[in-house]
């Protein structure tokens, strides 16, 4: 199995592995244009079918409060045309905000 590997803007890494796309943001995704390079990886993923995705945050120490509410958007989008959205790699202080807003019951984390 191969992965094609691809930069879709300074802080999206986009990464396909057989039926999965991975999206790698880096930074704190506690910035606008942050989020907004993230929301254009999965539009773009969205536009070439690929409904399986897995946002890494290996690189994510932090996360502000308007990313909970995409990753709901970017759920509901691919719930709708029979796809999925997982979270991996979320340190502890992340998996924590997921535990206690619910989000662990709501979006898969690997």
């Amino acid at each position: 199995m191969s992965a094609a590997e691809e930069t879709l803007t300074s802080n999206v890494v986009r990464t396909r592995i057989g039926v999965m796309t991975y999206l790698a943001p880096k930074g704190t995704l506690a910035e606008e244009g942050e989020l907004e390079d993230l929301r254009a990886g999965v539009d773009a993923s969205l536009d070439a079918w690929e409904t399986h995705l897995v946002i890494d945050f290996t690189s994510v120490q932090v996360l502000a409060s308007p990313v909970l509410e995409a990753l709901l958007d970017f759920q509901e989008s691919l719930t709708r045309v029979g796809g999925w959205l997982k979270v991996a790699h979320a340190n502890p202080v992340i998996r924590e905000i997921f535990q206690i807003t619910g989000f662990d019951e709501i979006i898969g984390i690997m």
